[in-house]
């Protein structure tokens, strides 16, 4: 019996691979690939999506002023409308994404844990 409990998988790694590695990383320690590869295609699409627009920000609004009209429009605002709501959104999506992971994760691994390895004062006992 102990030797059930030792091999069995443990919760809190399961949440630690998610919420510091990777989404998605969880789910595989738990031999979850489905869930693993759907967490995991979310935080990289994502991931490329918030990296894609900062760096839209950072070249076309910061780095070529002439083209924008940033020194010739002092009053102009620092981001432009157009880019703060997807923004935000895919940062949302990436924050909620790993916490969904994570809690996924560990709640997943709990369950799995405490299906692998009976109760032992049932099994003695009947």
């Amino acid at each position: 019996m102990m030797s059930d409990r030792s091999n069995a998988n443990k919760p809190w790694l399961a949440a630690l691979y998610s919420g510091l590695v990777l989404p998605g990383f969880g789910q595989f320690y738990n031999s979850r690939k489905t869930k693993g590869l759907v967490f995991l295609t979310v935080e990289i699409l994502a991931l490329a999506m918030v990296m894609g627009g900062l760096y839209g920000l950072l070249v076309g609004y910061l780095l070529r002023p002439e083209i924008t009209g940033f020194l010739e429009e002092p009053s102009r605002p620092f981001l432009p409308g157009w880019m703060i709501g997807p923004l935000w959104l895919w940062i949302t999506l990436l924050l909620t994404n790993r916490i969904v992971s994570t809690l996924e994760a560990y709640m997943d691994c709990k369950k799995l844990t405490s299906a692998e390895v009976p109760n032992a004062e049932r099994i003695d006992g009947d």
